[in-house]
């Protein structure tokens, strides 16, 4: 399963955020390391500030810093808030809804498996990214 492009860089900005162990990060510094067209970064990390993920400092020395703790920011809130955990809600093979009036034979096991990908998002922390 592939995230969004959005989804995918949103993850990007934090989780190379979080291992760097670095406080402030200008956008400049960001797009050179991780090479996100500029204009989607500067998008992205003012819709990252909005979310509450991360607070922007100008000046000199400014940039972007976590707004909180980052044991306590999941992927699964991350996507959810650049695209929604709606994402997860498609059908696996394609349908708009269920065929003929009845499920078809993966509904059941993708309704499974969907559950548990929204639990590991859930459970893993942008503090997990961190290589030890």
């Amino acid at each position: 399963m592939n995230f969004s492009k959005t989804s995918a860089y949103a993850l990007k900005i934090l989780s190379f955020m979080a291992d760097s162990g670095k406080g402030i990060f200008s956008a400049q510094y960001l797009h050179r390391k991780l090479n996100i067209p500029y204009p989607y970064l500067r998008q992205l990390l003012t819709s990252l500030s909005t979310k509450g993920f991360i607070k922007s400092t100008r000046g000199r020395n400014g940039g972007f810093a976590f707004a909180s703790d980052i044991h306590s920011i999941s992927v699964a809130d991350v996507i959810d808030a650049v695209e929604g955990l709606e994402v997860f809600n498609t059908c696996m093979v394609g349908f708009e809804a269920c065929p003929f009036n009845h499920t078809c034979p993966l509904h059941e096991t993708w309704t499974e498996t969907r559950k548990s990908i929204i639990n590991v998002l859930s459970r893993t922390s942008l503090a997990d990214f961190k290589k030890a």
